[in-house]
Formats: structure tokens, C-alpha cells, sequence
């Protein structure tokens, strides 16, 4: 039998125990630490194997060992952001249904803690880890115990004991958050194939700017953890300060979001020969300008650069391009390139991108709401494929090339605009990778009589802007107006927050 993600990263606590396993906040924890943690988990909250643990934490050291712990044990981890409205974590923590409910100290010292810790049909216990101090202690008014293994798993799917290793949950277009369910064979799977194909080893040093309930924080955590490696931690709030950690703790493999990247580039941080020691640096999560890649190659010039691709349904990354090879390729954007390992990626009549394979998930954790709305999974040739709702095409030479979403397709004064195409030739003519469009003027369903442009740290005026955009468009993708801002607002996964943008100037061209 093949050894699973578990089974590595159990391994690599025996084998690697003296070696540091985590850094945060300036303090340095070996994988022993992270051992003696996981046995006090089983030795308090009993076995845990099939169990499912909630972690409503920021992103202190006792959410990783948490984590760890549950990993190790058998467990499914939910992260929950304890920042979140509280009515978005009950509505969670509902859905998830888990067995224990683990709060940072912060958390529990919280009006939401306290109210959390009493309402939860599941014991609720206190993580406070220090160098010095490693506990798991229960709230003054634990409720009574309830096990997994005495149900189904929190897919509804009815999985067996310790199949699933997480549960991530994400935005809904019901407004419902919805849960992402990833087993263990899913995870193994991109774990293995990405270690083969990037050669990790414990003597890599892993940097984390991503929150945990951002699944691409799988990526960094369990391919060091698998590998030996040592993950350092970004404060919270500071991603695009990573450049700073990766020069001064050696920093070996990076993953960034696109727009924390380009944010580190606006705050002048990607200096020529500026980070030294990173030998692979991967951007996920958004699509990955050209302009930003060369900026990041000239301060990594050791690195590889390499754009994965993958909703969370998928994994973490579903395929990737190794874009310092491809240098050459004539696209404004990088592409999304080829499946990692044996997996299949195809395009549909309608332009939209399908996958199929080992990382894609069984379903959404039980919800009746959702069941009248549009399928995600179909059946094609024998084979279950996932519905990205991304649009992209084929190269021969490149792999796939993404085209923007479904449903970002809008008319504008009769004729079909693509978001994304706009998106690109704004990103062009301001100069600046900080940059988004709305439609504005709503006339009828995803119909509308203007575009404007928002852009933040451009270094060109809104007019040359516009001249620029006139010379590659044509007048009718042409933004109405250009938007300046000193600071573009960004969600809890670092990406910029087209919700925020929506809110405050979809209605910008009205006013004009």
C-alpha cells in the first residue's frame, strides 16, 4: 500500500525530530514539538481518527500545531477565520458539523468565543502554545462530547473514517458559504507528483503569506511538512512584506498570490538580486501578468517561476507552466499550462475549462439549497469532470491559456465584453498590476451602458490611460473613466476584493 500524506508527514516528525519544523513570530519549533502537541491532542480529545476539528483561530503558532495534530491523528481540520461575522462562522460551523471546536486564546477571551464555546453541540477547547508551554485545555462550559465516527463524513457523501484531510469553505453565489471537501487521496496526489516534479528535500525552507482558510496554505504547509522542510510564517496582514522574510531566513520555495506580489513590487521590495536563495516560487489564484513574472525573475534570478492553476475543488493546483523555459511565449498573461501528473483537462464547446482526476473533489458538503442550481460535476466519456466556469483555449506549444471567466462576459451598449481582456489592456497602459474593471450602468441583466477602470499606483495620468487603451480596444471596452487609489482593497486571501470595489464605485460613471 502506498504511503499517504499522513503517513509522510508522520514520518518525517520520526525521522526529522530535531529539525526545525515552523517558524512564527520569531520563535523556531522542531518537529518534535509538533509530535508531543498531536499526543496531547489524542491523549485529551481521545482518538480522533474520522473525527472533525474546527479551528476558529487568526493564524497564531497553535493553529499550525493544531493542524498538525489532526493531520497526523486521523482528523479533517475546518479553518475558520475567527474575524469572520459571526453569523458567516455559525452558519459553518452548522454545515460542518464537528466533533471538537479548537479556539486560540483570542478567540476565547472573545465575546464570539464565549458564545461559540457555549452554543456548539461539541466540546470546545483553548489552544496556547508558546516555546515554553504547549497546551490544549477545555472552556469553562464544554459542552458534551460527539463523534464523527457515528455519522457520515462532513461531505455527506458518506466517506469512511479518516478519508478527508480538510474542509475548506468559500464564497457562495446563494450567499450560502460553500464547503469544499478534500480527502486524503486528493492531497497525497498533489503532494507526490509536486515533490517529484520540484524536488523538494528537508532542507528547504517553505514561506506561508496566504491565511489558512486559503487553500493554497495546504501547498505550503504539507509539502514541507512531507519533505522535512521548514515553513515560515508572514504575520498576518503583511503578504506582500514577504520578500523581506524569504532575504532574511533563507527562504528556499515561495508561493504568492499574483496581487501580493505586485503589491511587494509597488512598495519597491523586488530589487534586483533580492532574494537570493529561492529556488522555486509559484503564483496561484489569480491569473499572473508577464510584466509581474519579469519583475520577479530579475529579485529571484536563482528561481524557477512557475503559474499553477486550480480551483479549490481541484486541490490546491491542477496544472502548471514553467514559465522561465516558455519565456518566450506571446502572451500577456502567463498561461495555465499543463495537468500535474496523470490528470485531464479539456476544453467544452462552449470555451469552458473541464477537469478530471485524482485531485478533483466528490461534492459540496450537504446543502438542499443548492441542489435546483447549476452541476459542477458531469459525466463525459466514463469520466467525472469539474466545471471551472473559467474560460480558456488550447496551445500546442504552451498548454492551456486562460480567457477569464463564464461569468464575467457582459454587453456592453449591445456588444460582448470579457472582463478579463479589458483587465489586461488597463494592467498595460497604467503600468501598474494593481488594477480592476466594473461595469457600470446597469440596464439589464448583465447588461450595461459603461466600464470604469480602477487603478492603484499607476505611473501614468487617467487621461494617457485612456489615450492608451483607445489605441488596443475598441471605443467600446474603453473605460468611461479611470479611478485612481492610493491602496486597492484586498480580501482575506490577499486577492484584490471586487466586492469592496463593486460596492464603492459601480456607480462611479452615474456620478461623472
Amino acid at each position: 500500500m502506498n504511503a499517504t500524506v499522513r503517513d509522510l508527514v508522520l514520518g518525517r516528525a520520526k525521522s526529522e525530530a530535531a529539525r526545525q519544523a515552523l517558524w512564527i513570530a520569531g520563535n523556531f519549533y522542531t518537529y518534535q514539538d509538533l509530535a508531543d502537541f498531536a499526543i496531547v491532542m489524542k491523549t485529551t480529545l481521545g482518538d480522533l481518527d474520522g473525527a472533525t476539528i474546527a479551528i476558529v483561530s487568526g493564524r497564531p503558532a497553535g493553529s499550525y500545531f493544531s493542524i498538525f495534530g489532526g493531520i497526523v491523528n486521523g482528523a479533517c481540520y475546518v479553518p475558520i477565520n475567527s474575524q469572520w461575522p459571526a453569523e458567516r462562522i455559525q452558519r459553518i460551523l452548522q454545515l460542518a458539523r464537528p466533533d471538537f471546536l479548537l479556539l486560540d486564546e483570542e478567540a476565547a477571551r472573545s465575546e464570539l468565543g464565549e458564545k461559540l464555546a457555549d452554543q456548539q453541540a461539541c466540546p470546545a477547547y483553548i489552544v496556547a502554545v508558546t516555546p515554553q508551554q504547549k497546551t490544549l485545555t477545555p472552556t469553562p462550559t464544554p459542552a458534551g462530547p460527539k463523534r464523527a465516527s457515528t455519522r457520515p463524513g462532513p461531505d455527506g457523501h458518506g466517506r469512511g473514517k479518516g478519508e478527508l484531510l480538510y474542509v475548506m469553505f468559500t464564497s457562495g453565489s446563494t450567499g450560502v458559504p460553500k464547503g469544499v471537501p478534500i480527502g486524503v487521496a486528493n492531497v497525497t496526489h498533489y503532494v507526490v507528483e509536486m515533490t517529484k516534479q520540484y524536488r523538494f528535500d528537508e532542507n528547504d525552507r517553505f514561506i506561508q503569506s496566504v491565511e489558512l482558510t486559503f487553500d493554497l496554505s495546504v501547498h505550503d504547509m504539507l509539502l514541507c511538512w512531507a519533505n522535512g522542510g521548514m515553513l515560515v510564517v508572514v504575520p498576518t496582514g503583511n503578504a506582500p512584506m514577504a520578500p523581506r522574510f524569504i532575504r532574511q531566513l533563507g527562504v528556499t520555495r515561495c508561493l504568492s498570490v499574483p496581487s501580493a506580489a505586485a503589491q511587494a513590487k509597488s512598495l519597491g521590495l523586488l530589487k534586483a538580486g533580492s532574494m537570493p536563495t529561492l529556488k522555486s516560487s509559484f503564483f496561484c489564484g489569480e491569473a499572473l501578468p508577464t510584466s509581474l513574472a519579469e519583475s520577479w525573475a530579475a529579485a529571484a534570478p536563482a528561481s524557477e517561476i512557475h503559474n499553477i492553476y486550480g480551483p479549490t475543488e481541484a486541490t490546491i493546483a491542477f496544472s502548471t507552466f514553467n514559465w522561465k523555459e516558455n519565456r518566450s511565449n506571446p502572451y500577456s498573461v502567463v498561461p495555465l499550462g499543463l495537468p500535474i501528473g496523470a490528470q485531464e483537462m479539456r476544453v467544452d464547446e462552449s470555451g469552458e475549462l473541464l477537469l478530471s482526476g485524482a485531485q478533483v473533489f466528490a461534492g459540496y458538503v450537504k446543502d438542499e439549497s443548492r441542489k435546483s442550481g447549476r452541476p459542477v460535476l458531469v459525466e463525459l466519456d466514463g469520466r467525472t469532470w469539474y466545471r471551472t466556469g473559467d474560460l480558456a483555449s488550447f496551445d500546442k506549444n504552451y498548454g492551456f491559456i486562460f480567457k477569464g471567466r463564464l461569468d464575467s462576459q457582459v454587453k456592453v451598449r449591445g456588444y460582448r465584453v470579457e472582463i478579463g481582456e479589458v483587465e489586461s489592456a488597463l494592467r498595460t497602459c497604467a503600468g501598474t498590476e494593481l488594477i480592476a474593471v466594473l461595469p457600470t450602468k446597469q440596464v439589464g441583466p448583465s447588461t450595461y451602458d459603461d466600464l470604469v477602470g480602477i487603478v492603484c499606483k499607476a505611473n501614468r495620468t487617467p487621461e494617457e490611460i485612456i489615450e492608451g487603451m483607445k489605441k488596443i480596444l475598441p471605443a467600446y471596452m474603453v473605460p468611461e473613466r479611470i479611478v485612481e487609489l492610493h491602496e486597492m482593497p484586498k480580501n482575506s486571501n490577499d486577492k484584490i476584493d471586487y466586492v469592496t470595489l463593486a460596492r464603492t464605485y459601480a456607480q462611479a460613471g452615474k456620478a461623472a
